[in-house]
Order: structure tokens, then sequence, then C-alpha cells
């Protein structure tokens, strides 16, 4: 979700935030407690835990080693083509649609196809700044056809804005896979709210949510007609 070659993981992460921020404390509590129920933890070889498996999106989160904030995994397959999915994931347009909050999407500098950075600002309710995040994106595909697009945070890439509160700490990648009844799309991500003072467990709870109702956006809008039938000359299409 692009150039959303943008870390989805900070947006999820603030528009946790931002919603917790628009509720009382005890409000904010009983949400929680609505949407965070027990589910059947599926243990996996890399250590990822199914923790929502809904409307054919699967999320997994796994503890990360230099953080308290979770690493978060969504999967799913979307009836698309791989031309399709990384056309929508450099539509810079499109991220708003499946994106929570982001006022403002633009890539900064496409260095070629396979190589570019964006810029999302992501609205933050007063008293809070607006949060800004930049991440630099590289496409490669093998041989096999899967592309991967590496997503590393670039906080100095641009000048800091006054009215803005950058986002340092954010990574994460896309991986496409063709199949036969489509693209199996897999997108994980870990990021640190910055200058929100949320407890970590806060935005656990709620980032996998979040993250799941903007992956099936996402998957609606990969089904459009402008995408299956996008055609790019640098990504390679199974036949």
């Amino acid at each position: 979700m692009i150039p959303v070659g943008l870390c989805l993981g900070v947006l999820m992460s603030i528009t946790v935030a931002t919603e917790c921020l628009e509720h009382s404390t005890e409000a904010c509590s009983g949400y929680i407690a609505n949407i965070v129920k027990p589910l059947p933890i599926s243990d996996t070889e890399s250590g990822w835990k199914l923790e929502k498996d809904a409307n054919q999106v699967q999320i997994y989160v796994k503890a990360a080693s230099s953080s308290s904030y979770r690493q978060v995994k969504a999967v799913t397959t979307i009836s698309t083509t791989l031309c399709g999915m990384v056309a929508l994931i450099k539509d810079a347009s499109a991220s708003p649609r499946w994106m929570d909050r982001v006022v403002k999407y633009e890539t900064l500098q496409n260095i070629n196809d396979k190589d570019w950075y964006t810029y999302a600002e992501i609205g933050i309710p007063w008293p809070f700044k607006n949060a800004d995040v930049i991440t630099h994106n590289v496409l490669t595909q093998n041989t096999d056809g899967k592309v991967t697009i590496d997503i590393k945070n670039a906080p100095s890439y641009i000048k800091k804005y006054k009215d803005k509160a950058r986002v340092l700490q954010a990574g994460g990648s896309w991986v496409l896979t063709p199949e036969e009844n489509g693209v199996k799309v897999e997108y994980i991500f870990h990021a640190k709210p910055e200058g929100l003072s949320l407890p970590a467990w806060l935005v656990n709870s709620i980032t996998v949510q979040s993250f799941h109702r903007s992956i099936e956006r996402m998957r609606h809008l990969a089904e459009m007609q402008k995408y299956k039938t996008a055609k790019l000359e640098y990504i390679k299409q199974p036949v």
C-alpha cells in the first residue's frame, strides 16, 4: 500500500494511537476488551503466531528482539496479476483509499522503476502534531517470478518539518508470489510510533485489527479491472 512502499505498519500503529487518543481511557479499554479475543495460536518454525484469520486475510505476530512493539505479518491471496499488485503498491493516489488517516502521499524520487522514495503524512488529533514517514523502496524479482519490495525507513532523506513528528524507526517488505489462482501477498512490518507515548501493549492489541481492515480494502482495489489488466515492462508475468 504507493509508492506504498511506505511502511504500512507505521501507519497502522499511528492509526491505533489516534483512535485511542480520540477516546477516553475507559472507552479505549472497553474497545480492547471487545476486539481482543483469545484465538487458537499457531506456532510456526519461524516463530510467527496466527492472531486473526477472517475474510481470506491472515494476520500473524511475533516478538521483536529490539522492541516491545511486535512484528506483524499479513498473508492473503488476491485474484490479480503480479503487474497488478505492483501497480497498486506504486499507485500513490490509491493509498488513502485503503490506508487510514493518510492525508498526503507522494513519490519523492524515482531512481528507476525498481528504486524509489516515498513520503506519507498521517493525520493525528490535536494536541499532537501530524506524523510523517519517509521510506526507500527497492524491488527485485527472482527467476521463479517472485517479487520482493524491501522497505527501509529514510527519515533524513528530506529536511524535517517543524510541524510534523518524523517517524524514526520502521521497516518491512512485500513478497508477491504468483500462483495459479492469483498472487499470494505477504507483508511484514515492524515499527515504533514516535512521540505519542502510548504503551506497547495497547498498540500491539489494536494494530492487528487495523492492519486486517486495511489489507481487506487493498484486496478489493487489487481486484479492480484497471489493476488486473495493468502491464509493466519491468515485471515478468509467468505464463
